[in-house]
């Protein structure tokens, strides 16, 4: 069977759940930056002569004197000394936040955070800003209005947003860049509707994670396919290297998520065969010795008039990978190259030789460590004295 088709790509719209077999999905939330506190403090000083906290007195000053530094000697504004001025500038928005947040207490990450998503794309009333200001903790000369505006709801309704995503996240703060949540985690996000507050999506995950979702949303979709043309009631899966290029970690977690597959086709036909090809010892240790076939590379007639045996393995599930390697393998389980170096270092020690430590020191392992060092000191021991 064809395993084409477009996988799933959307958390949202998969309903085949290869989010469960994918633990922690990605989640990306709206981060507080230095634009933000820009934003809150631009709205500050065009509303300086209305608002009242004196604290806000050093901050405009310093404000001022950045405007008037960037204004060349003909009166016109000199990009130039742009540069000059944006530590200066970067160091302002930083004690303007420091001192904010002295006044807006244990909420000044979510509040700025609100305060900035209510901004996107929206031009707001005097009345409206006003509103959200006071929110911020700063006081108006004149009372403002009793009756919440719209961007005072949409205020309101965005920090009530992220005070139930820092409860999700167990994170007061949001301040990662990027969280993984699980399946319940992932559920209730859902369920805020947050859209440009906190995407959940998969294009943040590994290329590992990508490529088994794909795999496995593919083999749901061509079987779907493959239903509707026709009821067939059994599957063989054939996969070829479905775990090259997966990491180690991923590895370990494929015949498992195989299995799931497995049961989840169970539901749809009444047998299911899977033949898995792999090179992967990780793999193999996650079969029993009955289940695996060793290709030797000939072809059936060679085998019949050999009289051979299919081979199969002594040791695999559950066994050390090093026995893997050498049962199910039918190899060392030593790179060419470092046996190589490791055969010279002993012929060189063989023929009365100076061998460094540091080429000793560099075998990782400790047996065949020892029996090198244990070689030097007996090469030494024979040699005669001078």
């Amino acid at each position: 069977m064809s395993l084409g088709g477009s996988p799933c790509c959307s958390l949202q719209n998969c309903d085949y759940p290869c989010r469960s077999m994918i633990k922690d999905s990605p989640l990306r939330p709206v981060l507080l930056s230095e634009s933000a506190i820009n934003q809150v403090m631009a709205q500050v000083f065009r509303k300086y002569r209305d608002i009242t906290n004196e604290w806000i007195i050093p901050f405009k000053d310093r404000y001022e004197e950045l405007n008037r530094r960037r204004v060349g000697v003909d009166g016109t504004r000199d990009w130039r000394l742009e540069e000059s001025l944006k530590e200066d500038r970067s160091l302002l928005t930083s004690d303007f936040a420091t001192a904010l947040r002295r006044q807006i207490g244990p909420d000044f990450p979510l509040k700025i955070r609100a305060f900035s998503y209510v901004q996107l794309g929206r031009s707001h009333s005097s009345s409206g800003q006003n509103q959200i200001l006071a929110a911020l903790g700063f006081s108006f000369s004149r009372p403002t209005s009793k009756s919440p505006t719209v961007p005072k709801k949409n205020f309101d309704e965005t920090l009530i947003k992220l005070h139930k995503l820092a409860n999700v996240l167990n994170d007061p703060n949001i301040m990662r860049s990027l969280y993984h949540v699980n399946d319940e985690q992932s559920e209730l996000i859902k369920a805020l509707q947050l859209g440009k507050l906190g995407q959940l999506s998969l294009s943040e995950i590994s290329s590992g994670a990508a490529a088994l979702i794909h795999q496995f949303s593919s083999i749901e979709i061509a079987c779907t396919k493959l239903l509707k043309e026709h009821p067939y009631e059994s599957l063989l899966l054939l996969i070829d290297e479905g775990d090259a290029f997966l990491h180690l970690g991923w590895q370990q977690k494929y015949v498992s998520y195989l299995d799931k597959t497995s049961a989840l086709l169970k539901k749809k036909f009444r047998s299911v065969q899977v033949v898995l090809a792999t090179h992967s010892p990780v793999l193999m240790s996650d079969f029993p010795r009955e289940c695996i076939s060793i290709l030797d590379g000939k072809t059936w007639l060679e085998d019949l008039m050999e009289d051979s045996p299919s081979l199969s393995p002594s040791e695999s599930f559950g066994a050390p990978l090093d026995a893997v390697v050498r049962q199910v393998g039918q190899t060392g389980t030593m790179g060419a190259f470092a046996a190589q170096a490791i055969k010279s270092v002993v012929a060189e020690i063989s023929e009365g030789m100076e061998v460094s430590p540091e080429r000793i020191d560099m075998i990782g392992d400790p047996v065949i460590r020892r029996q090198v060092r244990k070689a030097v000191f007996e090469q030494k021991l024979r040699k005669p004295e001078v």
